[in-house]
């Protein structure tokens, strides 16, 4: 049966639940409208960004071969891992990048996730219902972010739940399993490696820029339905 709203347990902090609308084909359009400068700003500031050199590009796929190596193992061999390999290839493609290009690339990404967030807001905004926090016994949470509003959320709650409900809001109000539990915003004009900005969905860098070849946060607007 059809509901108009989902209520969701957030993998992001355990004990949240929070319910949203699900945002009809008029609604998205509308927050689409509303969000037309800033989605032209991504747009520019993508095809600003610097591309990656070749050596950038090896060394990022080395770095990424060797992450995953070092997450399969056990905490010793993890160590050891990340501090024969991983640490040498990140210092190693931090010096790759030319100052000037690392500037550039800081700059736009300070821009972009300031737009970013002003997507995500225009979504929270339009779809949250409520926030619900509650202990292991399922007694209310005095303090944080139980019962907290959108304007609240967006204003000094906590980041990673901010990401999840707006995740959710994009995904006809739900999250889809372990998946989620990493979120990364899904867009239609993403930046990726290389500087290239396909029409397909991307993921969002929610960690601190790092010396890669793509813009660090990336946002998203509402998918084709």
């Amino acid at each position: 049966m059809f509901s108009p709203t989902i209520t969701n347990a957030s993998t992001a902090i355990p004990g949240v639940t929070f319910s949203v609308h699900r945002i009809g084909m008029g609604r998205r359009t509308d927050i689409d409208l509303l969000c037309l400068k800033d989605r032209q700003r991504m747009r520019e500031l993508e095809a600003d960004f610097p591309a990656a050199s070749p050596r950038e590009t090896e060394l990022n796929e080395q770095l990424e071969i060797a992450q995953a190596k070092a997450l399969a193992l056990d905490a010793v061999a993890f160590t050891a891992v990340t501090e024969g390999e991983v640490k040498p290839l990140e210092k190693e493609l931090a010096a790759s990048i030319p100052p000037d290009v690392s500037k550039t690339r800081s700059v736009l990404n300070v821009e972009y996730a300031l737009v970013d967030r002003r997507i995500r807001a225009q979504w929270i905004r339009s779809g949250l219902i409520a926030i619900v926090h509650r202990d292991p016994d399922g007694a209310p949470v005095e303090e944080g972010i139980d019962g907290m509003t959108a304007d609240q959320l967006l204003e000094y709650g906590p980041e990673n739940l901010a990401q999840e409900i707006y995740t959710a809001l994009i995904g006809d109000g739900k999250l889809l399993g372990a998946g989620t539990k990493n979120l990364r915003s899904p867009t239609t004009s993403g930046a990726v490696a290389g500087g290239q900005s396909p029409n397909t969905t991307a993921p969002l860098a929610e960690a601190a820029p790092t010396p890669s070849t793509s813009i660090a946060i990336v946002s998203g607007t509402s998918p084709e339905t």
